[in-house]
């Protein structure tokens, strides 16, 4: 038995960490991918979604699955109908920005029992600048309300020091807590 980073007990042998991407829908300047075009549709290619179930089955083990990368897994084309198959037997975790539309339908699709934890990359500046604030809260709200365990996390970016306490006063008049990350 293992234990998910929320304490949460459950049943997986092993652990895969899939580097999903490098392409995301945003372009925070303290990333690796800084300044590269932002590709979205067309040019993320989808999963194999067969040959992956084919794969697992034949490790002949649970997996905890991660999806994370320096991208948005949640821009993979079929990432909610790889998420149902792979979840049939296996766990999921995520590295979300939480902004795309996906994430609702994801929410409503994937059993949350099968998801031990959603970690929920603010990235506040790019939020504000993009205007998707409000996108990431109705995500991550979505989330919360099925019963999806979810954190919020914010990069420890320095610039954002002086306006820290007026942030965490935004999110937790909205009912959200965040912690920083390296």
């Amino acid at each position: 038995m293992s234990e998910d980073k929320i304490g949460n007990a459950k049943e997986y042998d092993a652990m895969i960490h899939w580097h999903s991407l490098d392409q995301c829908n945003i372009d925070c300047e303290y990333c690796f991918n800084h300044g590269k075009p932002i590709k979205t549709n067309g040019a993320i290619p989808v999963i194999d979604i067969q040959g992956l179930v084919r794969a697992l089955g034949r490790a002949g083990k649970i997996f905890r699955i991660s999806f994370s990368g320096g991208g948005e897994p949640f821009l993979i084309p079929n990432i909610i109908e790889a998420c149902h198959e792979i979840t049939k037997q296996h766990y999921l975790t995520f590295y979300t920005n939480l902004t795309c539309q996906a994430v609702q339908r994801f929410a409503d699709v994937i059993k949350p029992e099968r998801i031990l934890w959603i970690h929920a990359s603010l990235h506040i500046r790019e939020l504000e600048k993009r205007n998707l604030m409000q996108q990431f809260i109705d995500n991550f709200f979505k989330c919360r309300e099925k019963g999806i365990p979810i954190e919020a996390w914010e990069i420890g970016f320095p610039p954002l020091v002086r306006e820290v306490e007026s942030y965490r006063k935004f999110f937790a008049a909205r009912g959200i807590t965040f912690s920083f990350s390296p």
